[in-house]
């Protein structure tokens, strides 16, 4: 769809809100109010960003269905709101119903907790857009991509085109999905440009596409809650980073590919446990967290009854105090928050990351005095602070004890912390040797799981620690503040 430039097309933005410009609505007092249930929506398929408006169709106590042009959320399943109110606050919601993207298919959405407070669900008109005749005054609200803020766009109807009201004043990409308003009245669904115009799907289409998925709009009776329909999203692309909602981690797709894992017998500092030296194939890329896991994120499962542990700590540092059963706990959460499958990663994935297409000790290459660029370790400032028993690195990356997530570069992978800050929990059970490890990048389950596997180092290791072969072992049950986890997800 064109963008539309701002002012011109022969409309007129009648009013702008935001930002502090306290700008009313002239002659339109009932659009102001009107307004406040328009959303600005936010996708990101397949990595791409998209904007568009929508608007509320229906309230069940905190929960909201909004209605807007299915080509707006096409491929994303966890779209973001922003109210005009509150135009800093993302709210996540998931698609109902999706009526196919062409230029005047339909959605749904839900939003199934925390509506602010006032808000109340847009009105169709009488006539719903059926009785609207040529010269009829209407006014289509919503986010024009351009200004990034609320507006109203008067204008009048020109005539029908198949089953859609065109009307003057045209409409910006970002107006998609905004409601079209005769009065205080929904006369229609803004659907695209057409031309120097706009076009809307009549408001007695959008009632008979909320009905026939079970959705009564205003205050009508429900039929039967609908079922939601799972949105397919595009596949991210090896090398983009992308959230399955606002609130998830944020991943990256690694590249299907090989390695050589473990050490050779020539490196300093090995230990027998990380060899034989083994060729590892993934077949297909997978998604691994671009940072380690967060307090904030934890505790938003605490919050939510997924995870039960709580370290009492909030913030951007990275979560500490959890044990390998508490990692399982998030993972599960988080698989059922966005119908994706999250995991642990295997030991082989997480060195695969780690190592990023590299063979050194180190993704930075030979020299460990190099570290305070890339990871948080034992260094001048730990021996300052902490005054451990035992030498550290000769460089200072100012942090004594856990840094703020992604504070250092990342590695070739756009990965950072992968060695250094928090040892990383794996999907793996110990093995004192890879003799027999498999050669697909899976993790080792059988054997004896009374331990498991830990990879990176943190912030209180130093040189031979740190090193991406280098494992470390822990029952499943010990919890330590130098150790923490990042998940993986299967693509």
């Amino acid at each position: 769809m064109a963008n539309v430039a701002y002012p011109g097309r022969g409309f007129l933005i009648a009013a702008i809100l935001g930002l502090g410009l306290g700008l009313g609505w002239p002659g339109s007092p009932w659009a102001a109010d009107a307004a406040a249930a328009v959303v600005r929506i936010e996708a990101a398929p397949g990595g791409q960003a998209r904007s568009g408006s929508g608007f509320v169709v229906r309230i069940e106590g905190e929960s909201a269905y909004v209605a807007t042009a299915a080509h707006v959320v096409e491929g994303e399943p966890a779209p973001r709101l922003y109210f005009r109110d509150y135009p800093q606050r993302a709210h996540a919601a998931r698609v109902v119903r999706l009526e196919g993207a062409n230029p005047e298919g339909l959605a749904v959405l839900l939003l199934e907790s925390g509506l602010p407070a006032g808000i109340q669900a847009l009105a169709m008109a009488p006539g719903g857009g059926d009785d609207l005749e040529a010269g009829d005054s209407v006014t289509a609200l919503g986010v024009p991509a351009g200004l990034r803020t609320w507006a109203a766009i008067q204008g009048t109807v020109v005539a029908w085109k198949d089953r859609a009201i065109l009307f003057s004043g045209g409409v910006d990409e970002g107006n998609s999905g905004g409601p079209l308003l005769k009065g205080a009245g929904v006369v229609g669904l803004v659907m695209a440009n057409e031309g120097n115009f706009g076009l809307a799907v009549p408001a007695t289409a959008l009632k008979r596409f909320l009905k026939s998925n079970g959705i009564a709009w205003g205050t009508e009776p429900q039929a039967s809650p609908p079922t939601i329909q799972p949105q397919p999203a595009a596949p991210p692309k090896v090398g983009e980073t992308f959230r399955d909602c606002p609130d998830c981690p944020e991943m990256v797709v690694i590249p299907a590919g090989g390695f050589q894992m473990g050490s050779p017998d020539t490196e300093p500092g090995r230990s027998d446990d990380e060899g034989p030296v083994h060729t590892v194939t993934f077949e297909r890329p997978f998604a691994i967290g671009k940072y380690e896991v967060t307090f904030d994120q934890w505790n938003a499962c605490v919050k939510a009854g997924g995870c039960t542990h709580d370290p009492n700590e909030a913030g951007n540092l990275p979560v500490g105090d959890v044990n390998w059963n508490d990692a399982q706990d998030y993972m599960t959460w988080l698989s059922k928050q966005t119908g994706q499958t999250y995991r642990l990663p295997s030991e082989a994935e997480w060195e695969y990351a780690a190592r990023a297409k590299t063979t050194t000790p180190w993704f930075w290459g030979d020299d460990p005095a190099n570290a305070c660029r890339y990871a948080n370790v034992f260094d001048q400032t730990g021996k300052r602070e902490a005054r451990y028993p035992y030498a550290p690195l000769p460089c200072d990356d100012h942090h004594a004890k856990l840094a703020p997530i992604g504070s250092f570069e990342a590695n070739a992978f756009d990965l950072k912390d992968m060695l250094g800050n928090v040892q990383e929990w794996t999907q793996d059970c110990w093995h004192d040797s890879y003799q027999g490890a498999p050669s697909d990048g899976s993790a080792w389950t059988r054997g004896s799981c009374a331990v498991r596997v830990g990879r990176g180092g943190a912030w209180l290791d130093t040189a031979n620690t740190l090193r991406a072969a280098f494992r470390f072992r822990n029952s499943p049950l010990y919890r330590s503040y130098s150790i923490g986890f990042r998940p993986a997800r299967t693509l």
